[in-house]
């Protein structure tokens, strides 16, 4: 696994702690020290003295998708774990999920559920898995979330909204290696969404709904306002509709397109719509639902945008 950490050190311990408390213990770990200015790289190095199944590279300051690259580089693993230094993994997360893409080899990443975690490790509660982590798809007629049941997380799904944080993900290297890893200038928010589109070209991408990765928020974490995450969303579908695509991975991308144009927006809008009204906002709901209306199309959506029950995987061509 790999762990980019910067001027994390207060909560480095817990993490690599978690790690080593794997019921599956064939594991290598990567941290690397992204030019901290706190004492990170001491912390960092004490903590690899006494397991050579951890190690530390140091690097001067490049962002999280960089150290990310780097770590994925020196690691021999075959599969990838990309752990946030202020994350930690419930003690049976590295065996369930092995366990599971070695029983699928036509999936190139399982994904997890995952509960909170406060400053000093204090249970905040399970993720209940609604909006904004839903992961949607199509009916004949509406867009709806899909049941937990459901093991497909569709390219649809994930053009649509960022579904799984990047702590949850386990990563076949095979795929990985079919992308060209985190993009070091597309900036945070959305960065971990990008690679798993890429990946998503490649293989299946599925859900171990299981909450096995404690999520901690913290006064120190990366935020950023709403208005500046959906500037990261919109230069995300802009990345995409741009790229120089084989003809099956640009059809992918422009049934996803379609999806979130004709069903995912008219479905949020008339849910704003509908609590507006409660609100008595009847301006404003009446205008909600208006631009669903007109965002809506009436025909039947694209097979593959649809969950794997009804569509193929998507694959990219050798």
């Amino acid at each position: 696994m790999v762990t980019p950490c910067y001027n994390g050190s207060r909560y480095l311990g817990d993490c690599v702690a978690s790690v080593k408390s794997q019921t599956l213990q064939d594991w290598e770990m990567v941290i690397v020290d992204d030019g901290s200015t706190d004492d990170t790289p001491d912390v960092a190095d004490r903590l690899a003295a006494n397991d050579d199944r951890v190690r530390v590279l140091h690097q001067a300051n490049r962002g999280a998708a960089a150290a990310r690259n780097a770590g994925a580089a020196a690691s021999s693993a075959p599969y990838l774990l990309f752990l946030d230094s202020d994350d930690a993994l419930a003690p049976a997360m590295l065996e369930r999920t092995v366990i599971y893409l070695d029983a699928h080899p036509d999936v190139a990443i399982v994904h997890t559920g995952h509960s909170y975690i406060g400053p000093s490790g204090e249970d905040e509660g399970v993720e209940a898995g609604g909006w904004p982590w839903a992961r949607y798809a199509p009916t004949r007629w509406w867009a709806k979330p899909l049941p937990q049941s459901e093991p497909e997380t569709t390219f649809a799904a994930l053009f649509l909204v960022a579904v799984f944080l990047t702590s949850l993900a386990l990563v076949r290297r095979s795929n990985f290696e079919q992308t060209s890893g985190w993009d070091e200038d597309f900036g945070q928010g959305c960065e971990d969404t990008d690679l798993w589109l890429a990946i998503a070209l490649t293989g299946r991408i599925h859900l171990l709904p299981e909450p096995l990765v404690f999520y901690r928020r913290h006064p120190e974490q990366w935020t950023t306002s709403p208005g500046a995450f959906e500037r990261q969303f919109r230069k995300l579908h802009d990345k995409w509709a741009d790229l120089d695509l084989s003809a099956e991975d640009a059809r992918v991308v422009a049934e996803a397109k379609w999806f979130r144009e004709h069903r995912f927006v008219p479905e949020r809008k008339m849910t704003d719509a509908v609590r507006l009204a409660r609100q008595g906002k009847v301006l404003r709901a009446s205008r909600a639902a208006l631009g669903a209306a007109r965002a809506y199309r009436p025909q039947k959506p694209p097979r593959s945008t649809l969950p794997s029950t009804e569509s193929k995987s998507i694959t990219r061509k050798p």
